[in-house]
């Protein structure tokens, strides 16, 4: 066989395995980076309050001081919020977006693994690098509404940088 042929063939076998693709757990748990870091984040806040009424001595099992445990830990889980939202995320989020095959281009094909069309495997058409968001290549009505954007860590490679090359360089029913 000539080396074109083995390309081809190669090149149907990855066409064929796209639908078989079963990602990682650890993809499919990268994928909910957002809600983990804002959950961290009010876990946190009401540890640091239950921390302060201990050194307080205020743990006393009373119904006075169970309102008040409960009346400051609403403002506390949503002090806690902001800071997932802003801190935590802003570690987890680039490392699990490494993890799930950043920095995107377009043209690479990736599955989706959280959200309205999770499992869809796409190929992006547009990087917004800056946002850390991508557009995905989901129908012309999705385009027009703009409801084609994901976040980079719900997204993940289905296979690697040269075989989205090749696919890139022959399209499917080309």
């Amino acid at each position: 066989m000539r080396k074109s042929d083995w390309q081809h063939l190669a090149l149907l076998a990855i066409l064929m395995s796209r639908e078989e693709m079963k990602p990682a757990l650890h993809n499919r748990l990268l994928a909910y980076t957002w809600e983990f870091s804002i959950s961290m984040g009010i876990a946190s806040a009401i540890g640091f309050m239950l921390l302060i009424f201990h050194h307080e001595g205020a743990l006393i099992w009373d119904w006075f001081v169970i309102g008040m445990i409960l009346l400051t830990a609403v403002p506390t889980a949503g002090i806690g919020y902001f800071f997932g939202a802003i801190y935590i995320w802003m570690i987890l989020g680039h490392v699990a977006a490494r993890i799930q095959g950043a920095p995107f281009s377009k043209g690479d094909e990736v599955m989706v693994l959280s959200g309205k069309h999770k499992g869809r495997v796409t190929r992006i058409y547009q990087v917004w690098e800056p946002r850390g968001q991508i557009r995905l290549e989901l129908g012309e009505e999705a385009k027009k509404a703009v409801t084609d954007v994901v976040c980079i860590v719900t997204v993940t490679r289905t296979r690697c940088k040269e075989s989205a090359q090749a696919v890139r360089e022959h399209p499917a029913g080309a």
